[in-house]
Order: structure tokens, then C-alpha cells, then sequence
């Protein structure tokens, strides 16, 4: 059955609820959805940040017990031949025990794997049922009983948008701004398999435009704060906030947006106003910076090619015959070359600083 949070007809919210301003009969900006999310955590920090702690919490409690198999079968019975070396620990690692280690690491992986997706997807179901005021202890048990639908409907939707990124980009964000709400759909709508991505295209049909410019909001929200944790200090209080603070709140951010857009569609809006000079601004946006990504990744191609031809191999290839911009093997130096060469170290043996040539 759907949750009871699920608006199908356009029911005013009660004044006061998290959510009102999205089922409001008209289209949120992207800068007031992220106003409102953040306002919408300020309310919620608590239940947010405990859900994020408890994820923590159980992901490190497996590999907590990796690290304690792997001290007492590997590390305790050798310390005497480690000698301080890391390089002498990582090679035990991998040979004396390898078969060990290698099953331990593939059992805990997949147990954080599923771990780490159970506590995404009961994040999803804690901001669902904000305004109901259910426990966490609710979105856990709503969580369990829909866990297999939403990873089936996760494993669609990856693989779709997977084959759109391997036909040149471009198919991949449009199959991932169309699929982009059938967790949602499956969550609150009990849509399931490929009827959770054909509600969700369904939603997003007609304001494909406004879903991109909020996702590149985002994107540049996520981008500031790369930068800001390359900071000194800064940027260690950022890293050790961000799951508390980021995640939550991306995760409202994005049920906003699913929210307006299901009560626009509920009230029979069908498409958003934007202009033709939006879309063409939205376009530049997004192809500007992936110019600019690529043009500055060749350059550094280029330069590092460069680099390399100065230097000399260390198997006693010359890089460069002089005079030339081809590569000649020594052996094939004529004696005007071996003479040039000769007479050209001579005269850096006769520098004041020759060492620190080098």
C-alpha cells in the first residue's frame, strides 16, 4: 500500500508543515527549494543527524571486526618479521594469507554495501514522513518492507542511466533527470520495477528544463564545498560535518522537488514557463564548464607529452636526436653527435653549480 504521505489530488497542507510552499500550485525556484530544505533540516538537525550517527556507527562496526580477524590471524603470529616496515605488512597481507584476507574483504564489503544502501534509503523514508512525526524506528520498518522493490527499482534505474552515459553523455542526463524520482515513486506511490520509472518520467515531463537547472545548483553547491574542505582546519570540520549536514540535506532538497512537481502535475500544470533564452542559458551553463574541464585536461596532456621528451630514460634511450624532434636510440648517434654530446657536458662540468645539475 502507498504511505499515507503520498498528496494524490492537490490538498492544501495544514499551515506550519515543512513542506507547504511546495504544494503551494506553483513551481519553487531552485535558490528558495534550497532556502526551504535548509530550513526544513534546521527543524529535523536532530532526527537527521542520529539516523546519519546510526549509519556510521554500523558501517564502522563490521570493518572494526575486519581489522580485529585480520590483527589476531595476520599481524599477531608475524610481528616479530614486520620490523616496523609497512611495506613487510601490506606483503603478508597479501601472500601468507591471502585467501583468508581476500574472503574477509569481499564479506565485508557486500555487508557495507547493503548496509550503506539500507541507511540511504531509510534517510529517503525519514524525510518522506517529516511532517508526520514518526520515529526513526518507523522509517526503519518502512525501509525493511519495501528494501527489495526500491534496490530492484535502483538497479533498473542505475543501468538505464549507465547505457544513456555510454551513448555519448548527453542520453545519460536526460534518462537520469527523467528516471530521476522512481525511488520516490516506489516509496509513496507503490510503483514498482519499470512502473516506478514510467510515473517518475511521467512527473518530470514538461519541467525537464527546471530539474536541470536544480541539479546543476546542486552540483555547484557540492563543488563549493570541495573547494571549502581543501581548507586547512576549515576544511576538516567540513569533512567531518558533511555526512550530518550534507547528506540530509540534499536528501530534502530532492524531495522537494518531487513534491512540487507531483502536486503541479496533481493540480494539471503540465510544463514550466521558461523561455527559450532560459533554456539556451541553462544549456551554456552546463557545456561551458565541461569545455573548460576538457580543454584544461588536454593542456595538461599536452604539457606533461612535453615533459617526458625531456627527459632521458633510464634504459639509455635519448629522447631527441639533436637538431631533431625525433627519438634516437644511442646507438645510431653518429660521432658528430657523440662529439657534441661530450662537448656539451664538458662545458656543465666547468658551471660553479654542475652538482646541482644533477
Amino acid at each position: 500500500m502507498p504511505l499515507d504521505t503520498n498528496q494524490a489530488q492537490p490538498t492544501p497542507a495544514p499551515s506550519g508543515h515543512d513542506f507547504a510552499p511546495f504544494r503551494a500550485g506553483q513551481l519553487v525556484s531552485s535558490i528558495d527549494t534550497l532556502k526551504a530544505s535548509w530550513q526544513i533540516y534546521k527543524t529535523h538537525w536532530r532526527k537527521l543527524a542520529m539516523l546519519m550517527l546510526l549509519m556510521l556507527g554500523v558501517i564502522a562496526l563490521p570493518m572494526g571486526i575486519m581489522m580485529a580477524i585480520l590483527f589476531a590471524s595476520v599481524f599477531l603470529p608475524n610481528l616479530k618479521n614486520f620490523a616496523g616496515n609497512p611495506a613487510e605488512i601490506m606483503n603478508l597481507l597479501f601472500t601468507s594469507s591471502s585467501t583468508i584476507t581476500i574472503l574477509i574483504f569481499i564479506v565485508v564489503y557486500l555487508l557495507v554495501t547493503v548496509v550503506s544502501i539500507f541507511f540511504q534509503i531509510t534517510l529517503m523514508t525519514t524525510v518522506a514522513t517529516l511532517e508526520t512525526g514518526k520515529d526513526l524506528k518507523t522509517s526503519f520498518k518502512i525501509t525493511w518492507q519495501k528494501f527489495g522493490s526500491l534496490v530492484w527499482v535502483g538497479f533498473i534505474y542505475g543501468l538505464v542511466v549507465m547505457g544513456g552515459y555510454l551513448l555519448f553523455i548527453v542520453p545519460g542526463i536526460i534518462f537520469a533527470i527523467y528516471y530521476g524520482f522512481c525511488m520516490y515513486t516506489c516509496l509513496l506511490e507503490d510503483k514498482r520495477g519499470w512502473a516506478a520509472l514510467a510515473r517518475s518520467k511521467e512527473i518530470v515531463q514538461g519541467f525537464s528544463w527546471s530539474i536541470l537547472r536544480r541539479g546543476i545548483l546542486l552540483i555547484v553547491a557540492q563543488f563549493v564545498l570541495i573547494l571549502v574542505s581543501m581548507i586547512p582546519v576549515i576544511g576538516w570540520v567540513v569533512n567531518l560535518a558533511s555526512p550530518f549536514i550534507m547528506a540530509p540535506l540534499f536528501a530534502i532538497y530532492f524531495f522537494s522537488i518531487y513534491t512540487n512537481l507531483s502536486d503541479l502535475k496533481a493540480r494539471g500544470v503540465q510544463k514550466d514557463n521558461l523561455s527559450d533564452v532560459d533554456k539556451l542559458a541553462t544549456v551554456g551553463i552546463v557545456l561551458i564548464p565541461m569545455a573548460l574541464i576538457i580543454l584544461v585536461v588536454g593542456f595538461a596532456s599536452f604539457m606533461q607529452s612535453k615533459m617526458n621528451q625531456l627527459k632521458f630514460p633510464p634504459d639509455g634511450q635519448y629522447q631527441g636526436q639533436p637538431g631533431t624532434s625525433q627519438d634516437l636510440d644511442i646507438e645510431d648517434w653518429t660521432s658528430q653527435d657523440i662529439e657534441n654530446y661530450q662537448k656539451m657536458m664538458d662545458r656543465l662540468k666547468n658551471q660553479p653549480n654542475y652538482p646541482a645539475l644533477n
